[in-house]
């Protein structure tokens, strides 16, 4: 790392030891605010795979291979185990 860039780190730091005090209160909402993110990302990470099951279960059902009601059981076990 340059100079430049330690000293960009150290002020960083400074700014957000003023900061903090003022953060404190809402500590609460900082830590909801992350979690809820976390899950955003995770929501959008797995919405491909549920829509890549959905387009897999519509097609195994076009085939013929099984009836709605044994699928729908094979389905949500599936899912849930």
């Amino acid at each position: 790392m340059s100079k430049k860039d330690v000293k960009k780190n150290a002020s960083q730091i400074a700014t957000l030891k003023k900061v903090l005090p003022y953060i404190k209160p809402y500590t609460g909402f900082f830590i909801l605010t992350i979690v809820l993110a976390l899950l955003s990302v995770i929501s959008a990470l797995y919405l491909p795979i549920l829509t890549g099951d959905a387009v897999d279960l519509i097609k195994y059902l076009a085939d013929g291979k099984m009836p709605l009601g044994e699928t729908w059981i094979a389905f949500t076990s599936s899912m849930f185990w």
